[in-house]
């Protein structure tokens, strides 16, 4: 993959691909990588060692635990994480 910019902001360093998108996130130690599907839509993230897999956007798993996200007109109306559910407030 070619990379168009790499932006150096003291201390982090940012990469993004030619459809600028971000690819690499560098905080001193640690990195963070994104991976982008066809669409351009996020598919993977991994920090620390941890992978986040983004079917779409009902959907995510990280690690083991798998988040379901529901929608109401459009806006995101609960979270559940496990087996917890959390309500946004409009």
């Amino acid at each position: 993959m070619q990379y168009r910019c790499c932006r150096h902001i003291f201390p982090r360093r940012l990469q993004a691909c030619i459809e600028n998108q971000l690819t690499n996130y560098c905080d001193g130690s640690a990195t963070t990588t994104f991976i982008y599907d066809g669409n351009g839509q996020r598919g993977k993230k991994t920090a620390d060692g941890t992978t986040t897999l983004y079917v779409n956007k009902h959907y995510e798993k990280t690690g083991d635990t798998a988040t379901m996200s529901y929608y109401l007109g459009g806006r995101l109306a609960a979270q559940r994480e496990g087996t917890d559910l959390a309500y946004e407030s409009f």
